[in-house]
């Protein structure tokens, strides 16, 4: 028997029901420590990807940034599919067997196919169209699934391939063919790696009808896995939020009522810190990790290097705030009577230090009180506004003792002089390492291009300040988390539907083109009888002719009718084509294919199938991951 002599088309709820019970949910977990929207993240990665191509043909390392851009470019190639694969965590198994074409089936005289249970092969037909066949050896049951526009005849053409290899080693199983459905393209763009993704699902019984485009978008983020981390570190060193037990967990929509979405959408990730007084040294703290400078981190500094208590590791951070505070008031106190000397003071120096001694005291003290301690900087309740860190002369004195440029992105809330709402001021202050260097203040909010950035050590924090008695001063520290350009537009985000839903709708599209097209046909339909009583007791219309002899007994259209039947036809045959491939052949399916069909390919259109009649030929593993 040939391959067409094999081949069926499942109806609706056979299609849309697992070959395989039980399933697994298999689907990987979130991937990004910080929690960033995919979406963006892979068109950072893309962005960084492009940046770095020039100095990697310099230094002859093309190959694995061009591995990079092909997957954030939706290109995967073939010969990429097994490496990408292992990291998908995708190895056969005595029972269960992946095997990856293109034209033609590759010999493998490895498999062991007299215990093997299943196997999936992957066939590339091009960048644009591929084709799985799950073949179930203890049924002789080889299902078919295709993506983008692949016709019949090109995938029962590597049917015959496979007839062919299979006899081979299993001539006495009699394989039949059953196509399920196709996943169009625009579920994801890359059909190659949907293939990939798609028969690992196969491959585990995974629970492939509840794909989505945002996890399909993990698994792309999963093969970037390296790259992710060259990108994470190419902006910042700081790799995870869990080595500081100060930092403070914030919802999406807690961080939104602080900035309005103004700083996400310029691509920084808003880590947040206690608010009880010492929020701008634990800001500035965490910005100097960023860049690699420990001097204040407990894991460095202790010079016993002896392991610390997890629960420890709280106390030892306060510490470390405390002496912080004590160095900057020395160094507030050196500015003052070495650098900025009484009368000799630049221009500038009004906007930014004291104008008096007693501000200079209040300034000095701003850091550190003689007599305190860490007992009074960490008490239980909130510090004084004397005892917190100045908006200007704080990131003006930290730059110049630890030679670090400093950014405050700084949003003021006062209320409006027209009406009593609040209003909104932002700005941008850059403060610079060296001295006698006065301090840039811009209007609005200023993102430095990363090139210009990275340049030299640089710290960015946002500050939240204001008038009335809702606004409380309170610093954060920001850490870029997108290259330039890459969350714009911020709304880009993945479609929520499930691949059972959009199949669901294909059907349905379907199914209402082809009745439109039935109806049609019944109405323009009309016996000879039916003309006789037409040409006797009506006006015949114009357009209708005379029926000549021999021809059959039907009108000629109208106008109306001619083109409401082609319209239902083009709505029929567009819907076909966005089916699945297979409708044209076998549409009906009689007895004898019925029998040749796996069993639960049952006729009953308006009933769902029990577990029992998913198939006889289901492979029940009772939970073992094959």
């Amino acid at each position: 028997m040939s391959v067409e002599e094999r081949w069926t088309t499942l109806r609706r709820k056979q299609s849309l029901s697992y070959p395989y019970s039980p399933q697994i949910s298999i689907f990987l977990e979130p991937v990004d420590s910080f929690g960033r929207a995919v979406p963006c993240l892979l068109k950072s990665l893309l962005s960084l990807a492009a940046k770095m191509l020039d100095k990697a043909e310099e230094l002859d390392e093309t190959d694995g940034i061009m591995k990079v851009l092909n997957i954030l470019s939706n290109d995967l190639q073939f010969d990429d599919l097994e490496e990408v694969a292992l990291k998908f965590g995708m190895r056969n198994t005595d029972t269960s067997a992946v095997i990856f074409c293109e034209s033609h089936l590759p010999p493998d005289d490895t498999l062991d196919w007299s215990v093997l249970r299943q196997v999936v092969i992957l066939n590339r037909l091009s960048s644009t169209k591929a084709a799985i066949y799950y073949l179930m050896i203890n049924t002789g049951v080889v299902d078919v699934f295709s993506l983008g526009q692949t016709r019949t005849e090109e995938l029962q053409v590597f049917g015959s391939q496979i007839l062919s290899h299979l006899g081979k080693y299993l001539p006495d199983v009699q394989f039949t063919f059953a196509f399920r459905f196709r996943i169009p393209r625009s579920f994801e763009l890359d059909t190659t790696m949907m293939a990939l993704i798609f028969t690992l699902q196969l491959h585990r019984h995974g629970k492939y009808l509840l794909f989505t485009q945002a996890i399909v978008q993990q698994y792309k983020l999963k093969a970037m896995e390296e790259f992710h981390e060259v990108h994470d570190k190419w902006l910042g060193k700081m790799t995870s939020k869990s080595d500081y037990p100060f930092i403070v967990e914030r919802t999406k929509e807690e961080v939104f009522k602080d900035e309005g979405g103004v700083l996400t959408q310029k691509g920084w990730i808003l880590i947040d810190v206690p608010g009880f007084g010492n929020c701008g040294y634990h800001s500035l703290l965490l910005g100097l990790d960023n860049n690699s400078k420990h001097v204040y981190n407990p894991l460095y500094v202790d010079e016993r290097r002896e392991p610390i208590d997890p629960n420890d590791m709280a106390r030892r951070w306060n510490l470390q705030v405390v002496r912080l505070r004590r160095d900057l008031r020395g160094h507030s106190t050196y500015l003052l009577n070495r650098i900025y000397k009484r009368g000799q003071e630049p221009a500038w120096w009004w906007e930014v230090g004291p104008l008096d001694r007693k501000d200079e005291k209040e300034n000095h003290d701003s850091f550190f009180e003689t007599g305190k301690d860490e007992k009074y900087y960490f008490r239980k309740k909130k510090l004084p506004a004397k005892s917190q860190m100045m908006t200007v002369w704080g990131p003006f004195v930290f730059a110049s003792f630890l030679r670090i440029r400093v950014i405050v992105i700084s949003r003021t809330r006062r209320p409006s002089k027209e009406d009593k709402n609040i209003v909104d001021e932002w700005s941008t202050w850059i403060f610079s390492k060296r001295d006698n260097v006065k301090p840039i203040q811009q209007a609005g909010v200023h993102r430095m291009p990363d090139d210009e950035f990275r340049k030299q050590p640089t710290i960015e924090i946002f500050h939240i300040g204001g008038e009335g008695k809702d606004v409380d001063n309170h610093y954060q520290f920001l850490r870029r988390g997108y290259c330039d350009g890459a969350v714009q537009p911020l709304t880009t985000e993945p479609e929520n539907g499930t691949l059972l839903s959009i199949l669901k709708e294909q059907f349905r599209q379907k199914k209402t083109a082809a009745n439109v097209t039935n109806e049609v046909e019944r109405e323009a339909t009309v016996d000879g009888s039916d003309r006789e009583k037409m040409a006797d007791g009506t006006n015949a219309r114009e357009d209708v002719t005379e029926e000549a002899p021999g021809t059959n007994a039907q009108t000629t259209l109208d106008a109306s009718e001619r083109e409401k039947l082609s319209e239902a036809t083009n709505n029929t045959n567009e819907a076909e084509r966005e089916e699945a491939p297979g409708t044209d052949t076998q549409a009906t399916v009689d007895g004898s294919e019925r029998e040749r069909m796996p069993a639960g390919t049952n006729d009953r259109e308006n009933e769902e199938p029990s577990e029992k009649d998913n198939h006889d030929k289901q492979i029940a593993f009772a939970g073992e991951d094959v």
